[in-house]
């Protein structure tokens, strides 16, 4: 290959490492409401992670977590705020369609435990 000074194309792999900090918090509690919508999470989509696409098969245990919102952040956060964004559908078809005019911040988990939003 001639040296021309250009770079070929090429594929470049990154890591990305983020520090988060994590509030004081009560003990983590899996909820009914939790484990049942993470069932129904993985037959509507088909057992496919929302981030990489693979399956359990492919990229091993699948994991569910809370989005938008992670449950030690819920009581600090402005649910009006939320609502406006997601009924907006910043945060997907499944939060603008969650029922919202029957949502009551002092129960957000009935937001946040839901997998399928």
């Amino acid at each position: 290959m001639p040296d021309d000074g250009v770079t070929e194309a090429h594929v470049e792999r990154e890591t990305l490492k983020v520090d988060v900090n994590i509030p004081e918090h009560d003990a983590r509690v899996t909820t009914e409401l939790f484990r049942r919508t993470r069932l129904a999470l993985i037959e509507r989509d088909g057992g496919r992670c929302f981030i990489c696409g693979r399956t359990a098969a492919e990229a091993g245990p699948l994991e569910a977590h809370h989005h938008p919102i992670e449950r030690c952040f819920a009581d600090e956060i402005d649910w009006q705020r939320v609502a406006i964004d997601c009924r907006a559908g910043l945060w997907g078809i499944h939060a603008a369609t969650f029922d919202w005019p029957k949502f009551d911040p002092a129960h957000w988990e009935v937001f946040v435990d839901d997998m399928t939003v």
